[in-house]
């Protein structure tokens, strides 16, 4: 764990932080466009599905990764639960085929699982807010949404909080025997201490690739 972390009830930090980013839209989808996912993602950009394949960006902000898949011939679901941050992004990439889904973990009441499920499924930037008994919970509806060969990728940001958007400490460990539990498997884990992308030197983020485990796979 790094750093130190605001602590409260699910329901309240859910709804300050969709807040605080529905508040902010503009600031903080001129942030996350000022990169690229190349940028952002470094070596792990090679996660990523090559052949086009049906893809959820969960937590997607300002479309960014979302546009940048759609372009590469993914068929894209982008979810995120800010109606701000849901707008602009749809404004902002108003010429790629994304479909948006108002909804948010740990239960994606909202999204419909593709025949066949989902082959890649994106949480970048999202796992730091939910509460640590919404993780396991999270774990098993992905289990129901990603496809038996499918893959996930989650970034899991090591660092200081920002007041204005709660976040809670991360253990590693902790979030791959959650991650066990619901029946995946690590493939890999990226690990950087270089800084932050946004200038933030107190932050570094750590990158985890799931997949289910053969006995687990539906």
């Amino acid at each position: 764990m790094h750093g130190t972390f605001e602590t409260m009830e699910s329901v309240d930090i859910s709804t300050k932080i969709i807040d605080c980013y529905t508040e902010n839209s503009q600031k903080f989808t001129g942030q996350y466009e000022s990169l690229t996912p190349a940028e952002v993602f470094g070596s792990a950009i090679s996660l990523f599905p090559l052949m086009p394949s049906f893809t959820l960006d969960i937590g997607a902000g300002s479309g960014r990764d979302a546009a940048w898949m759609a372009r590469q011939g993914h068929i894209v679901t982008a979810v995120e639960p800010s109606d701000g941050m849901r707008e602009l992004a749809i404004r902002t990439h108003a010429d790629q085929p994304i479909t948006w889904v108002a909804d948010r973990l740990p239960e994606l009441k909202s999204v419909q699982r593709p025949e066949g499920g989902f082959d890649f499924i994106l949480i970048s930037a999202v796992w730091m807010h939910l509460v640590p008994e919404d993780r396991g919970i999270a774990f098993r509806r992905l289990a129901e949404l990603v496809s038996a060969n499918g893959t996930i990728l989650i970034s899991l940001r090591h660092g200081t909080s920002d007041p204005a958007r709660p976040m809670l400490p991360i253990d590693t460990a902790t979030e791959i025997e959650n991650a066990k539990l619901a029946g995946f498997r690590l493939a890999k884990t990226v690990n950087t201490e270089e800084d932050d992308k946004l200038g933030r030197g107190d932050v570094h983020w750590e990158l985890l690739q799931l997949s289910l485990k053969a006995e687990q796979a539906p």
